[in-house]
């Protein structure tokens, strides 16, 4: 028996395959279709769809066989797999290779076998369509070519299937995308599940990683594994690795890898990684990291896998930064809303002992600290002699903050600023075991914020316990807690003094940049901060009397009324707070958003509201910024609307149509709805396929393509001209889309046809009797009629002079409408182009000597062969050389050079006339484009000549140009291919 030799790209086979996803998989309707197909076509006893792994051959559909797989060893279908063609045994007993094998001594006892390879979606063979018999069997041609046929439908349906696969991955990312209600964690961890469903691997992690600290964030993994907010060393982990690695890191099998001595491969035994760093802000954040304890050997990681990473990841960014973003938004409320229930409770209650206890409750539940105290600093006489009084105590969890744990924070404290000599420090310590530093070992992690009242250490901010413990951005971001907590307490020792407390808790909210205010409801008196006027424009000292009846004649009148809504429902216990977005008036007229809360601080024994606090805060920027934002998508939409021409939106990865405007369905026939469901493939006949490859390429290298002409597709089937172009842009997830201008060309393109019909049938109904009369006029010109008079033999000249440029104008009409309607022959022959230029020079210098004009050639190229027909390229020279000499002055020179490129021979022609004007240059190869100049039209010409000698140097591969300086006259060139000496076919 020979043992079927594996193929010289193994490993590629062997990831092509895996990538179909199929090994192992339940059996497939649409499979075993196509194999009854073929078992009845061939008309064998067995049917398989063999799929050859590295050690077996596993069956994805079988008929007449009950064994779901073979070893590989044995297979014929090993042997099938070495070669394109359909391996055919017909008679496996007579054949060498298997005469001995054991399904063929054995059961099945095969016979005949034939193998159609099967091919993955990058062309490597990963298995066959066989069929198998206990009969010898010989199949006839219409048979091999039927298993031929049957194996390409599989291999697509293969290709579908495996395209859904990553489809169907891709679209729940895209879904996932799109979710706005769900939380960013939840996101996160359904995109985490998705990963693990793609690649099939247990573990999906993404990690936040701070310093040498490894914080599983969310985590998805087999049940009691891990767990979100567990924290590891960074060097246990292989993420230390994808950090160092710079990119996307995978690795297939650690055990044989570089990296098999990694802690992290010792601890857990992981095979398979593969992870990337993240990045949130722009700054590193983490990883995102997917791994299994089974290796992916041999075939390893697929590109298709690797790009939905890349692709999970940017994602994971983005969610990371909105989460990022809410937290933050979220902290500055709560900050915020503590800051000013601080400030009310101050102003309420004296003493201000609940404001305390209530901010330090609040920078607890800010900062996810256990515990914390706020103590206060005396000093003795000497300035070094300091000690630290608890002023207030409080315990996340508890009512009350046990004794012994208050003093040893106290401390830690004590011993982190007393022994300091920067006592205006914030000092953040970290301990796992307790550190010796601190003085106090039951505590292990400690934030100390010192408070500064006028350059003195006045007080001491500790918090403990903080899980994810403290670093420098959590002590700036409690700076305004902190400033508020300074200047609460130095109100606190005035407090008695009732004008200096509200000049002190003024100075509160200034750092804050929030306008606050209080009302007596009995006494109609108003107290409020400088900010509060500010806002509209005016200083406190411009407050009149009666200061309510003005800040309410500031007010917009139709925001006047719902503020008074809102402020009963208060006072009637229906809304908690009083909160209202208004706009005011200006002191420089004109109107300001302000965002105002409040709440009743106290009330009268019979249930009256007595006194209210609040807030203001100026939200114009933000507000402005909005409106703006909507005026223009309305003005954006309505000139998407109204436009004349068809405007498209459409998915770049799908094709699909998302948004198309009314001037876009018009001519399609297709309602709005219809057209949405359709890509512009629907809308594209198939034979546009490569134009459209070549617009989808300057694409993706520009960001633009065309314009170009194509067709669409109608409802009812009949196609129609379009001119097409276009952009690509994104939207903020990235998201990929292609605006497209789509102009309906039908009408154009119809008169451009009538034109060229009308100038055709013009020309030849004029062009006999044209000659009959040129003829007539030579004939009397020359005197064959008898000696005219002067007068007569002068007209007469003039009418054979014109008669003459009305004939050469219609051979110009003729080639033009030879050339459009791609009828002129061209015998594209090898040429000296010397040879060509020495001919054409001799051929028109009679005309330069009627102009007074040197004729010279000024530069010449050895050798230089084109391919081109002889008269046509004399025709472009004759037009170019005509209209050097027509526009030089009288004993001027017209110049002809030639230059040899590397793979091109250049002619340039050269006169010394006035130049062409600027606003001409895009017209000069147009048709029927002369200058407007009155001393060019004396020239004479049918503004044909260069746009014919465009047409002949296109059609022979040659390019034609200018460059021309009014004043300095002009230069037309022509470039060609250089040609070998063999002469071309004609065409």
């Amino acid at each position: 028996m020979l043992t079927p030799p594996s193929p010289e790209n193994e490993i590629e086979r062997l990831r092509s395959l895996y990538a179909t996803g199929l090994l192992d998989t339940e059996p497939d309707e649409a499979f075993d279709r196509l194999t009854r197909l073929a078992q009845s076509i061939v008309g064998t006893s067995i049917c398989l769809i063999s799929l050859v792994d590295r050690e077996r051959q596993w069956f994805k559909s079988r008929q007449g066989l009950d064994a779901e797989q073979t070893p590989r060893e044995i297979s014929f279908c090993g042997h099938a797999i070495l070669s394109d063609g359909i391996l055919e045994v017909p008679d496996a007993t007579q054949d060498a290779r298997f005469f001995d094998n054991p399904l063929v001594t054995g059961d099945p006892n095969i016979r005949f076998y034939a193998g159609a390879p099967l091919h993955g979606d990058d062309g490597y063979r990963i298995g066959t369509l066989c069929v198998i018999d206990d009969k010898p069997h010989q199949m006839t041609q219409s048979q091999r070519l039927a298993l031929r046929d049957i194996a390409d439908c599989i291999e697509e349906q293969i290709r579908t299937r495996q395209q859904k696969r990553a489809y169907a991955s891709l679209q729940s990312l895209t879904r996932l995308s799109t979710e706005a209600n769900e939380s960013p964690q939840a996101l996160l961890r359904r995109g985490l599940a998705l990963g693990c469903g793609f690649l099939g691997m247990p573990f999906g992690i993404i990690s936040r990683i701070r310093g040498n600290d490894y914080q599983v964030l969310l985590q998805v993994s087999p049940e009691n594994t891990l767990e979100d907010g567990q924290h590891f060393e960074l060097g246990d982990t292989y993420c230390s690795v994808t950090l160092t690695h710079g990119q996307l890191l995978t690795i297939d099998h650690m055990g044989q890898s570089r990296f098999s001595s990694h802690p992290c491969y010792r601890a857990f035994a992981l095979e398979s990684y593969i992870g990337t760093a993240l990045t949130v802000a722009g700054e590193p954040y983490g990883t995102l990291n997917f791994s299994s304890s089974d290796p992916r050997v041999p075939a390893g990681f697929t590109d298709a896998e690797r790009e939905f990473i890349e692709l999970l990841s940017d994602w994971v960014n983005e969610v990371l930064e909105r989460w990022r973003g809410d937290d933050l938004l979220a902290w500055q409320e709560q900050m915020l809303a503590a800051i000013t229930r601080s400030q009310a409770l101050f102003i309420r209650e004296p003493g201000g002992g609940k404001a305390f206890r209530g901010l330090l409750m609040d920078i607890l539940a800010l900062t996810g600290s256990k515990a914390g105290v706020i103590a206060e600093v005396h000093s003795s006489t000497h300035p070094n002699d300091l000690q630290l009084q608890t002023l207030y105590a409080c315990h996340a969890d508890l009512p009350a903050l046990d004794p012994a744990q208050e003093n040893e924070i106290s401390t830690a404290l004590r011993g982190v600023f007393f022994a300091s000599a920067d006592q205006h420090k914030a000092q953040a310590f970290v301990s796992d075991d307790g550190n010796s530093d601190l003085a106090a070992p039951g505590v292990r992690t400690l934030l100390g914020i010192p408070v500064i009242h006028k350059g003195r250490l006045v007080a001491v901010l500790g918090l403990t316990d903080r899980p994810d413990g403290y670093d420098e951005s959590l002590i700036a971001a409690l700076a305004p807690i902190t400033g508020t907590l300074e200047q609460l307490l130095d109100a606190a020792r005035i407090q008695e003094q009732r004008l200096d407390t509200e000049r002190r808790l003024q100075s509160v909210i200034e750092g804050t940049r929030i306008g606050t205010w209080e009302w007596n409801m009995l006494t109609h008196a108003v107290v409020m901060n400088e900010r509060m006027l500010e806002i509209v424009g005016y200083r406190l000292d411009e407050l009149p009397a009666d200061a309510r009846a003005f800040l309410r004649s500031l007010v917009h009148p139709d925001d006047l009324r719902h503020c008074d809504r809102l402020l009963h429902q208060h006072f009637a216990g229906e809304l908690d707070d009083y909160d209202v977005v208004v706009r005011l008036r200006h002191k420089a007229g004109h109107w300001v958003w302000a965002h105002e809360r409040g709440r009743v601080m106290r009330w009268t024994l019979s249930g009256e509201p007595m006194l209210m606090a609040g807030t203001r805060a100026d939200i114009t920027e933000m507000k402005t910024a909005d409106i703006a934002l909507r005026d223009n998508e309305a003005r954006y939409r309505a000139l998407f609307e109204l436009s004349p021409v068809g405007i498209a939106l459409n998915d770049y990865e799908t094709g699909l149509f998302i948004d198309v405007n009314e001037s876009l369905l018009l001519p399609s026939g297709y309602s709005r709805d219809e057209f949405l469901g359709l890509s512009y493939w629907d809308t594209t006949p198939i034979e546009y396929e490569t134009d459209e490859q070549r617009q989808l390429d300057s694409l993706n290298a520009t960001g633009r393509y065309g314009p170009y002409e194509k067709e669409y597709i109608r409802k009812d089937g009949t196609r129609y001209p379009v001119l097409l172009q276009g952009m690509l842009l994104e939207d903020l997830s990235g998201r990929k889309m292609i605006w497209s201008i789509v102009e309906d060309i039908t009408e154009p393109k119809r008169l451009a046809r009538m034109q060229q019909e009308f100038v055709a049938t013009v020309s030849h109904e004029l062009r006999t009797p044209l000659t009959a009369i040129a003829g007539a006029l030579g004939l009397v010109d020359k005197g064959v009629a008898g000696v005219l008079p002067d007068k007569a033999r002068e007209m007469v000249a003039i009418a054979h002079k014109n008669s003459a440029r009305l004939s050469h104008l219609i051979d110009d009409l003729l080639d033009m409408e030879k050339l459009i309607a791609g009828k002129m022959r061209f015998e594209l022959r090898s040429y000296d182009i010397m040879a060509l230029i020495r001919e054409g020079l001799a051929q028109n210098s009679s005309y330069a000597d009627q102009y007074g004009v040197q004729v010279v050639m000024a530069g010449e190229a050895d050798n230089a062969r084109v391919a081109v027909d002889a008269q046509r390229f004399q025709q472009v020279l004759a037009n170019l050389l005509s209209n050097a000499i027509k526009f030089s002055t009288a004993g001027g020179t017209v110049s002809v050079s030639v230059s040899q490129h590397e793979d091109t021979v250049r002619m340039d022609v050269v006169d010394t006339g006035s130049g062409i004007p600027v606003e001409f240059h895009d017209r000069i190869f147009s048709k029927f484009s002369q200058a407007d100049a009155s001393d060019t039209r004396q020239k004479g010409g049918t503004g044909l000549g260069l746009a014919i000698c465009k047409e002949l140097v296109e059609r022979m591969a040659g390019t034609i140009g200018f460059e021309s300086e009014m004043g300095r006259g002009s230069v037309f060139y022509v470039e060609f291919p250089l040609a070998n000496a063999t002469p071309a076919l004609d065409r």
